[in-house]
């Protein structure tokens, strides 16, 4: 078994946790019971989710926004800003009902031409948005009915519906403010969640004050009327140990993204509760370029496959808490049974195997710093690009783990933190060998983001997959046919080498025990705020 060292998780807790708390005096400790501080390990660098999709401005733009329609933890669904739906007979036209109780934070009433113009928004001229798959046109009814049609019909549509991705605003916002400045100042969407942004101090805190007019939550929060929690802020600490330090110190009273090293400290500290949740969709896993440079070769996938303790480096970092991932797919994804059980220990760690395999594909000797070189002289150098703007939950170390593993082979690993416009590039120009990525989604539609024309990191092309992703995206009432077609996929894209999983993450919560009510949506993100409540309120 390979073997990596973390750094002193104490020593790194007493100093950055010292830092933070010198600007947070008169904290969560001595807040009043309406108050809630809750810290999140990620700033976002957009928060219009309509342009830019992360867990970051996911957990922010919930608690400004509702969406159409609601899915739990479970992933039943349930009316939002929408009572009722209907589809066609060929599952291309979907009619809604909206709320007629419904204002927004600026005053204005909802109604379906607000709704028209937060999807216009992905149309306009000059917009920098990401368009919705799922989008063909649409048109207002009446003031409480609105149509859309898709493109083709497709089994996640209400699913679609439910996530931050269609933000639904007032449309006389949208009139007043640019992408731009709903990109740059979460105070600029204007939706109508259980709180209002009123602050924001940039590479610090978010303040929110409640809606006092909110009457229309999800129904499995027993809670009819405005959030018993008046004042929440969100607090940008990206360093784990500071947040550690400011929550064990009465500073805070919940903190995300708790490293699993850190989580035995809190649960021994007592006086808080760890909250987790696994996620869906695709785990982190590293998606490899098929299409250029050493990945392109089959044998080389391969070996990079075995040559890697994902066992002992997984548990190592994550102290037990996270599951390794074998497969592309989460096991708890729905619809049941799409998860791969068979691919389960179908990767064994075999160092020997992998220097067989890469001697096959032409790298049969060392230069004088240890890399294996071909024929030609050329060293097998990976390059491992990340959007240092999403880096979180130790995956950089991850990354460092898995390089010096293979580096004891010949292989080398380097790992590029790059800003998000350049990464983002560096994808869309496929210059790149290993791109590590996780994608949260409760459908296994999410597949076609990782092999599929949408996204396609890989740069795989394989028309059996296609044929495949599509087909189970148009199947609308036979859950075990897009099970077994999902399984299909996952199998094939293990045999071609095309993803290396690496983890299942659960995003664990640490709360102090004055607090309840934190919730996690399907994907196992922690959601709005709406239901938290001081114990004993």
């Amino acid at each position: 078994m390979s073997t990596f060292r973390l750094p002193a998780v104490a020593a790194l807790a007493a100093a950055s946790a010292a830092a933070l708390l010198a600007g947070c005096a008169g904290g969560a400790s001595g807040s009043s019971d309406d108050s809630f501080v809750f810290l999140s390990d990620l700033e976002p660098v957009c928060f219009d989710t309509a342009a830019y999709k992360n867990l970051a401005n996911y957990n922010v733009i919930r608690q400004i926004t509702d969406p159409l329609v609601r899915q739990d933890s479970s992933g039943a669904y349930f009316p939002g800003l929408a009572t009722a739906w209907e589809v066609s007979e060929d599952g291309l036209t979907w009619t809604l009902t909206l709320r007629e109780d419904v204002t927004f934070h600026d005053g204005t009433d909802l109604t379906a031409d607000d709704v028209q113009a937060s999807v216009e928004r992905f149309s306009a001229e000059g917009n920098t948005l990401s368009s919705p798959n799922w989008y063909e046109s649409s048109r207002v009814v009446d003031d409480y009915t609105w149509e859309v049609t898709l493109p083709s019909a497709q089994a996640n549509f209400l699913q679609s519906l439910s996530t931050p991705d269609f933000p639904i605003l007032s449309s006389e916002s949208i009139a007043e403010f640019t992408d731009g400045d709903r990109c740059a100042d979460p105070t600029t969407p204007i939706g109508t969640g259980p709180f209002v942004p009123v602050e924001y101090d940039k590479g610090a805190t978010l303040y929110l004050e409640a809606n006092e007019d909110y009457v229309w939550g999800p129904e499995w929060i027993d809670r009819t009327g405005a959030s018993a929690i008046k004042n929440p802020e969100i607090r940008f600490v990206p360093e784990a140990q500071a947040r550690v330090g400011a929550l064990l110190s009465g500073q805070a009273d919940a903190a995300s993204a708790i490293p699993p090293l850190n989580a035995a400290e809190i649960e021994a500290a007592g006086g808080f509760t760890l909250e987790s949740a696994p996620a869906t969709g695709v785990p982190f896993v590293a998606t490899l370029n098929t299409a250029g440079g050493p990945t392109a070769d089959l044998l080389v996938r391969d070996a990079l496959f075995q040559a890697v303790d994902l066992d002992g480096i997984v548990d190592t970092i994550y102290d037990g808490r996270y599951e390794r991932a074998w497969s592309v797919l989460a096991p708890t994804t729905t619809p049941e049974g799409s998860f791969n059980d068979s691919l389960v220990d179908s990767i064994a760690y075999d160092q020997a195997a992998a220097t067989a395999l890469l001697a096959q594909a032409g790298y049969t000797e060392k230069n004088a710093d240890g890399i294996l070189v071909n024929a030609a002289g050329e060293p097998l150098v990976l390059r491992w690009i990340f959007d240092s703007a999403d880096i979180r939950d130790q995956r950089d170390v991850l990354a460092e783990a898995i390089q010096a593993d293979v580096r004891t082979i010949g292989i080398d690993i380097q790992i590029e933190k790059l800003d998000t416009a350049t990464y983002l590039d560096r994808i869309e120009q496929g210059t790149f060998e290993i791109a590590a990525e996780s994608w949260g989604q409760s459908d296994a539609f999410i597949l076609l983001t990782v092999a599929g024309p949408i996204i396609n990191y890989p740069k795989y092309d394989d028309e059996d997959v296609t044929g495949w992703l599509f087909e189970a995206w148009a199947t609308l009432d036979d859950d075990a046919h897009r099970a077994e077609l999902y399984q299909n996929i996952q199998q094939r894209l293990s045999d071609n080498r095309v993803v290396l999983p690496l983890y299942v993450q659960h995003f664990i919560v640490a709360q102090s025990d004055t607090v309840t009510g934190i919730e996690f949506d399907p994907v196992g993100y922690p959601t709005s705020f709406y239901g938290v409540e001081r114990t004993g309120n």
